[in-house]
């Protein structure tokens, strides 16, 4: 089912960076070498920070597929915004949703 949402950000830190927008996948993994939380990316927009922080334009996420059924019966549904330059220290989290088993609902972040 298509999906869409308006971003609508406020910076009080005074320095958010450029931010990836992502619906996807999470799930957890137990033992092994890298136990914990992982994402597989699904769908993703990348906004500059200028953009992203707009009053007077909130950005809007949008795709066109459908993200149920998961993969696997033990992963949920997700959706993230990160700022893109600490991406790679998987640091920079700006919201994280909790896990849907369906996709997600239409409601405006704020």
């Amino acid at each position: 089912m298509p999906y869409s949402n308006t971003i609508t950000a406020l910076d009080l830190s005074g320095g958010v960076g450029d931010v990836r927008i992502t619906a996807g996948y999470a799930f957890d993994v137990v033992g092994g070498n890298h136990p914990g939380e992982q994402k597989q990316d699904e769908v993703t927009l990348d906004v500059t920070a200028s953009a992203f922080l707009s009053q007077a334009a909130p950005v809007t996420f949008s795709y066109a597929g459908n993200l149920a059924p998961q993969p696997s019966p033990a992963w949920f549904i997700a959706m993230w915004l990160q700022e893109i330059p600490r991406i790679a220290r998987d640091t920079g989290w700006l919201f994280r949703s909790g896990g849907f088993t369906t996709e997600p609902p239409p409601t405006r972040w704020r």
